[in-house]
Parts: structure tokens; C-alpha cells; sequence
């Protein structure tokens, strides 16, 4: 699949060569752009070899211009401001664009497919891009991460300062625990991290400090850490909701054992 960004000053535009439903979503940290095609081809073995998304220049269909009519002066400024990175032979059937920190110019692009990982063959790999000039470029970093399938419904986890999780797509009954890969530069750099338990739903971090993490296993267990993921300790069995209050204090409901 062929499929092109192009990011127009502080705003973006996405262009591509199939039908892709977009989704934006809006955190305290960032911004995220989730956009997913209608139908996913056939798929074989991926090629995990490491490349970068400015070598090759874009075949994908050209650019449309704004149905508004723009000013000379607007159209200077989008000229002058405008940025095209065309991202050839990749097969995602979800790209999922996350901004990272702020003011650092750094953004994340994840692409991965959309099903249960018995359906492809061994090899393949979720695909991890990355930009530090905004947008203007993007280099293909899949190896900082073991070129690893990545969980596409929880993305792109972005917390406070420069941290980042993504969520490995793992057998539960293979494996004793989730996998995570944590950075703390905004994805200049990943730790891969064993959990002793299975992620039901998106790591959710503490409003200011990124070492506070909270997890709910898929068994109903809820798991904190205190030093970005490298340990976790078991709070209660049982939960069904929880959430970070005022300070440090953290608030769950649970189901007791005898009621």
C-alpha cells in the first residue's frame, strides 16, 4: 500500500491511495489521528528490513486542493509550509499518528494490522515511524522495538513529558504476561518490558508524573507501578473501574469475594 502525510503548517492533511476512516482523539499530552481502510487485502509476509519513508518519492494520487478559495497570501503560507513524506510498500490496515510532548517536534507514526495474529504469517511486524522536525520527514525505527506487532487498539500510549508505551499483540496462552516498550524520549529510545499479567485495556499514567502507572489485568486485577512499568505490584482482585484522583490518590470500585 502506498499512503501519503502531508502536514500543512500546524495542521495536517491525510491523503490516501485507498478509502481510510480517520478518528481524532485529544489527551492532556497530545493529539492522536487513527485512520483505517475499509477492506484489508490479502496479506503476506512482511518485510521487516529497516528503511525510511524519504528515500522513495510518493507514486500516490495528487494532492487535492481546499474546496475554500484561499488568498495569495494563504497560499504562500501553505506553500511555504507544507510537507509531503510518502510511505511506499506498507500494508498497514491502521496508521495511527500520535504527536509527542510538547514543542518537541516529534511525531509517531504506528502501522499495523487490524486481526488476530494466527492469521499472518511469522514475520511480520507492526511498522513505527518517527519525526522530529514536525512532520517534514520520517524514518522507519520498527528495529527499536524488535519489529513488533503492536496492539492497533491501543496505539499509541502518550503520557506526560516525553513518555510513550506501546502495547506488544501477544498470545495469551503462550505467554505468561503482557509486553510493553516504554521510552522515556519520545521514542528516540525503547525498553522492552515482560508484565506478570495480561492488559485489558490501555496503560493509563498519573496526570504529572509518567512513573505512575495503573493497569487492569484481564482477570480483574489491578496492577501499579512507580517506576514507568520496570515493576508492578498488585493493589486488588476484583476491579471494575478505576481512576487517578487529586495528589496521588488512586479511587477503584471492586466486587467483593462473598457478595
Amino acid at each position: 500500500m502506498i499512503w501519503t502525510t502531508v502536514f500543512l503548517g500546524g495542521l495536517c492533511v491525510f491523503h490516501f491511495a485507498l478509502t481510510l476512516r480517520a478518528e481524532i482523539s485529544n489527551s492532556p499530552w497530545g493529539r492522536t489521528v487513527t485512520l483505517s481502510r475499509s477492506q484489508t487485502p490479502p496479506r503476506h509476509r512482511r518485510d521487516t528490513s529497516t528503511s525510511t519513508g524519504t528515500s522513495t518519492p510518493s507514486r500516490g494520487p495528487a494532492f487535492t486542493s481546499c474546496w475554500l478559495p484561499l488568498t495569495p497570501t494563504e497560499h504562500k503560507i501553505l506553500d511555504d509550509n507544507t510537507q509531503e513524506t510518502g510511505f511506499n510498500g506498507d500494508d498497514g490496515s491502521y496508521v495511527i499518528l500520535t504527536w509527542v510532548g510538547d514543542g518537541t517536534g516529534v511525531i509517531l507514526v504506528l502501522s499495523t494490522i487490524s486481526g488476530p495474529l494466527n492469521v499472518y504469517l511469522a514475520g511480520g511486524s507492526s511498522r513505527l515511524y518517527r519525526s522530529t522536525d514536525y512532520g517534514k520527514s520520517f524514518h522507519d525505527i520498527s528495529h527499536r522495538i524488535n519489529h513488533t506487532f503492536i496492539k492497533e487498539e491501543f496505539g499509541v500510549s502518550v503520557g506526560p513529558g516525553s513518555s510513550v508505551i506501546l502495547t506488544a499483540d501477544t498470545h495469551i496462552v503462550d505467554n505468561p504476561g503482557g509486553i510493553i516498550f516504554t521510552s522515556m524520549d519520545a521514542g528516540a529510545t525503547f525498553k522492552f518490558i515482560q508484565l506478570p499479567f495480561h492488559l485489558a485495556q490501555p496503560i493509563t499514567y498519573h496526570f504529572f508524573n509518567p512513573d505512575y502507572l495503573v493497569a487492569l489485568s484481564i482477570d480483574g486485577g489491578l496492577w501499579l507501578s512507580l517506576d514507568f512499568g520496570a515493576k508492578w505490584t498488585k493493589v486488588h482482585d476484583g476491579v471494575h473501574s478505576f481512576s487517578w484522583g487529586a495528589g496521588i490518590n488512586l479511587f477503584f470500585s471492586c466486587s467483593r469475594v462473598d457478595a
